[in-house]
């Protein structure tokens, strides 16, 4: 019953699409960007008989007659989104994005994009061993952000945030010239026999051990001598053997304790 009365209140209602009405429907679609059928997408709430088929015939004159409630619908719904909203830029970014934030933030744009993965690829690194080797980083930057900006995941970022990115992977050196890991590593090992509190050394977790040494010319021995808080059975002798690959697993803790370590030291001079 509810159904019929429905149709008939419809039927009742049925008003003739004049062209100013067909003009100001038109406007709204060119001032938004969003064109009917998008407006419409995945819209749980359209009236009765209202389809995105219809509505798109409807603007293009096809339709001559529609209820006045599919009308009154449309232009509720334009009337309620802004200027631009569907429209990108040449880099693929929504042009409201680049009028709504400040300095503080920035629109992530294809060639920002492009450029994170060249020095991504150019410096080996990937988000977790960058995260990794730095020894300072901005309170509130993690990996997640970093793959999020590979992946074109977020709209928006930190001007801080990715300047600091973006500059410490300048300054890193080519892979060419990178450190690479030895060729004896057991990459199928996920525990040792006898020792299930060890685990492999993943090859991030052995670039960025590699790449501190490197770069803090901070050899085992020495980084160990005057160590504050050192665990009691963490020997120099164990952390050269995982960056020779010699030892392919650790405690998780002294591993974490040693790259915590490195990671508080200067770079060389």
């Amino acid at each position: 019953m509810v159904l019929i009365a429905i149709v008939n209140q419809i039927e009742n209602d049925i008003i003739t699409i004049s062209i100013s009405l067909r003009r100001n429907l038109v406007r709204e679609e060119k001032r938004t960007g969003l064109s009917v059928r998008t407006l419409l997408r995945d819209r749980t709430d359209l009236p009765y008989g209202l389809t995105r088929r219809d509505a798109q015939r409807l603007l293009a004159g096809i339709i001559k007659t529609a209820p006045k409630a599919h009308i009154d619908y449309l232009t509720n719904l334009w009337a309620g989104i802004a200027d631009d909203a569907g429209r990108i830029t040449s880099d693929g970014v929504p042009v409201v994005w680049t009028q709504k934030y400040d300095e503080h933030f920035i629109p992530l744009t294809r060639t920002m994009i492009y450029q994170l993965h060249a020095e991504m690829k150019r410096t080996g690194m990937t988000p977790r061993t960058f995260v990794m080797s730095c020894t300072k980083m901005p309170e509130g930057l993690n990996e997640a952000f970093i793959n999020d900006w590979l992946h074109a995941r977020r709209k928006i970022v930190s001007q801080a945030y990715w300047n600091f990115v973006i500059n410490e992977l300048g300054n890193l050196p080519a892979k060419s010239d990178a450190p690479t890991l030895p060729v004896n590593r057991n990459r199928s090992q996920n525990e040792v026999a006898g020792r299930p509190d060890y685990r492999c050394i993943s090859d991030d977790e052995l670039l960025a051990l590699v790449t501190h040494r490197d770069r803090t010319g901070m050899k085992s021995a020495a980084l160990l001598k005057s160590a504050p808080d050192k665990p009691s059975n963490l020997r120099a002798e164990t952390v050269k053997a995982w960056m020779n690959g010699q030892t392919r697993s650790a405690d998780p803790a002294m591993l974490k304790y040693v790259l915590n370590l490195y990671a508080s030291l200067p770079d060389k001079r």
